[in-house]
């Protein structure tokens, strides 16, 4: 098994558009603050083409449809400058095609003046990821996952880390909607503490794939089996109105109480990361903080025992939740 690390140009523009538009709560507002701080304020073509993505992106969102990834960062990101397009025209509709080009080239000048300053950064970023990642202690993590998420597939698998330019230094995001062996990470340098900090974000992610087949098979006929009227009162949490999605909200969880605050952030830069809560801050961060810290004895037994989760764990998980909303 090995790590890829990569990055695209019109990967990086995809990201700059998609996270201007703010389709979704993922987007970053503070990387858009950075960039109209940097290039300007919007003009009004910009602002209508901005409307109109959102539109495109909310139709090509990340679940599936008809059982298929429609999620259009898969194409933009995880293909080369050169195949990119090709397959942009198969994924879209005759319309959208010639209208998502057009919205690319009219943020072309604003993009060119962030690329030409920073891209430079993604090759040392790159070559230290290389490095960095393939240390046993790093391979040691994903043998925990596998047993963890009963998902041996994944060690079989090379694992691709796609790069995307952050405004910030001082922060660093990451996702793991682009495919079952793939995730992203935003960064800006992994200089100092960064490189910690990315390693981190990067495992978190990773913990998301290894989600993807019998652990997300659990959790979805847990779920399934609510009562009604339990599933009404999840809706109307404020987490929940955050976030629209249940599976979500147990998945980051889960994945949070293992990195990057949690039980194995430790075992992974040596340092213990975990803090303990604010319990007032009924936010979606929130409940990642306090899920790391209250979850830390369970995640230990499983982990310490070689114990897959299982219904046991999904319950008390939903629990937590529940306890944190004061359902």
């Amino acid at each position: 098994m090995k790590f890829k690390v990569k990055y695209t140009k019109l990967g990086n523009q995809f990201f700059f558009i998609s996270n201007l538009t703010e389709w979704h709560f993922s987007c970053r507002k503070s990387y858009n603050r950075k960039w109209i701080e940097e290039t300007g304020p919007l003009n009004y073509q910009e602002k209508e083409a901005l409307r109109e993505f959102s539109r495109i992106m909310r139709k090509y969102t990340f679940r599936q449809k008809n059982k298929v990834d429609v999620y259009l960062g898969i194409p933009f990101i995880t293909f080369s400058n050169i195949l990119v397009w090709k397959k942009i025209i198969k994924w879209v509709n005759k319309k959208e095609y010639p209208r998502i080009k057009e919205i690319f080239a009219i943020f072309s000048p604003r993009f060119e003046k962030i690329w030409q300053s920073n891209y430079k950064r993604l090759n040392e970023i790159k070559s230290k990821l290389k490095r960095e990642l393939g240390k046993e202690k790093n391979i040691e993590i994903l043998k925990i996952f596998s047993t963890l998420f009963n998902n041996k597939e994944l060690l079989n698998k090379d694992i691709e880390i796609y790069l995307l330019l952050s405004p910030q230094k001082e922060w660093m995001g990451g996702g793991a909607n682009i495919g079952p062996k793939s995730i992203t990470l935003e960064c800006s340098d992994i200089k100092g503490n960064n490189l910690s900090r990315s390693l981190l974000i990067i495992f978190h992610e990773i913990a998301h794939l290894f989600e993807q087949k019998g652990f997300n098979l659990l959790l979805k006929r847990y779920i399934n089996n609510l009562n009604k009227e339990e599933k009404e009162r999840i809706k109307k949490s404020k987490v929940y109105q955050e976030v629209k999605d249940t599976k979500i909200i147990i998945n980051e969880m889960t994945a949070s109480s293992l990195l990057p605050e949690g039980y194995l952030s430790k075992r992974l830069t040596g340092k213990k990361i975990l803090k303990s809560p604010v319990k007032k801050q009924r936010t979606f961060k929130g409940l990642r903080h306090y899920a790391a810290y209250c979850l830390y004895p369970l995640i230990k037994e499983y982990v310490e025992q070689q114990k897959p989760f299982d219904d046991i764990f999904i319950q008390k998980t939903f629990q937590l939740f529940k306890k944190f909303e004061g359902l």
